[in-house]
């Protein structure tokens, strides 16, 4: 068998080991990917999506026997990849390429609600310990679902994005404070009554 690029011989295929080792096997091409300026992880999220997207690339590339990935997240956002390349006759041989990553600032749908102090639930902080709990709570929820924190005359509401995140805390909170849950009308949308559920903590 002829190597079909340099009429050498060839070990098997139709490629020899010379010019098989000349050739790319990282057929990678640039991308775009979203990252929400605001996320405490954003970019912890835009570099597993980088990630992601060349795995998927190269996980129909039999040769590309293993493969890291770095990323760089400062100026221009670049991906690089150190991939070992399988050759014929057992053999293999390290590839780098580095690809540049066209990046999309836009708000993701939860810190787009929090920029519009959208809410799902609160909690009301009352009774002779609300400076305790008021700082228990702002160490619990995750800064992402803290929508704001109301100072009233007798305690504080905190807002929270999503109300499977108050009831986490409040749960939690159950064990050592006194909790009543209750719901408050929010407003109307297609025709339905919405409710925010309030959970009274003191």
């Amino acid at each position: 068998m002829f190597c079909i690029e340099c009429g050498k011989n060839a070990e098997s295929g139709y490629i020899c080991v010379e010019c098989l080792s000349k050739k790319s096997a990282l057929r990678l091409k640039s991308f775009e990917i979203i990252m929400c300026p605001r996320c405490p992880d954003g970019e912890e999220k835009a570099q597993n999506h980088i990630k992601e997207r060349i795995d998927k690339s190269l996980e129909n590339i039999k040769n590309v026997k293993s493969f890291k990935v770095e990323t760089n997240l400062k100026g221009p956002v670049t991906a690089t990849v150190t991939a070992t390349i399988a050759l014929t006759g057992g053999k293999t041989r390290k590839e780098l390429k580095t690809i540049r990553i066209s990046v999309r600032k836009r708000l993701c749908e939860n810190c787009s609600r929090l920029s519009g102090n959208y809410h799902e639930a609160v909690l009301q902080i009352r009774g002779s310990q609300k400076e305790e709990i008021l700082e228990l709570v702002k160490q619990m929820v995750a800064p992402q679902y803290l929508a704001r924190i109301d100072t009233k005359k007798e305690g504080y509401d905190a807002r929270i994005v999503r109300k499977s995140e108050a009831i986490r805390v409040a749960t939690s909170l159950g064990k050592e404070f006194k909790v009543i849950s209750s719901f408050k009308l929010a407003g109307e949308k297609d025709g339905k009554m919405l409710y925010r559920s309030v959970y009274s903590i003191r």
